[in-house]
């Protein structure tokens, strides 16, 4: 179960933002298979940080998780296409 969705990315950062960090074919649609491994990563990291207090999967997910992994899968998706910034590092590291 994940924490985040491509639906829940778009309603966090707007489809735009979404599309320029995971774009990799240029198309103008966001790669499903960069998003679902951003938040493949971003479910891993936090299940590695939650999963030694809590019993995972977390059912239902808090909003507070649901935002962390955004913020933590947007980092990613970003790293690579020139869409880094200072904000999205300081998000991630704030999640």
């Amino acid at each position: 179960m994940s924490y985040a969705s491509l639906a829940t990315l778009v309603d966090q950062f707007g489809a735009d933002s979404v599309i320029l960090a995971a774009d990799r074919d240029q198309n103008g649609v966001a790669d499903v298979g960069v998003v679902a491994r951003a938040l493949e990563h971003a479910d891993g990291l936090i299940n590695s940080r939650i999963g030694v207090k809590y019993k995972l999967p977390i059912d239902p997910v808090p909003t507070v998780l649901i935002a962390y992994a955004g913020d933590i899968a947007l980092y990613r998706m970003s790293l690579n296409t020139g869409t880094y910034t200072e904000e999205k590092r300081q998000r991630y590291e704030d999640a």
